[in-house]
């Protein structure tokens, strides 16, 4: 950070929240100081939620998300994968269903 922003001595705090879209509360959250891939946290945070038991019934995200890891991990424990597709998104990736979505994206976009 201090090569990008300078020696400004200033620290960034990164916080991703996993919430229930219904009740709009917050369920889960992980605060890093360094800043890491918010796919790869929410990822993290939603296998701690299923081993306590949680039933989580989709996963969701903005371009932010969009990253092939992600969209697998819901896919393989029976959850909706709902993440937005980047603009530029490529639509040959090895799952079908964000290639499909991607597709989707690019013909609303155009």
């Amino acid at each position: 950070m201090r090569e990008k922003y300078g020696k400004k001595n200033r620290r960034w705090v990164q916080i991703i929240i996993l919430g229930d879209p219904v009740t709009k509360e917050p369920i889960s959250y992980e605060v890093n100081i360094i800043q890491e891939s918010e796919a790869n946290s929410t990822k993290r945070q939603a296998k701690c939620l299923l081993a306590q038991g949680v039933s989580i019934s989709a996963l969701g995200g903005d371009g932010a998300m969009d990253q092939i890891t992600l969209w697998n991990f819901p896919q393989e424990q029976g959850i909706a994968p709902i993440i937005k597709p980047d603009k530029n998104a490529l639509d040959n990736t090895r799952n079908a269903l964000r290639n499909q979505h991607a597709k989707e994206r690019k013909k609303i976009i155009s």
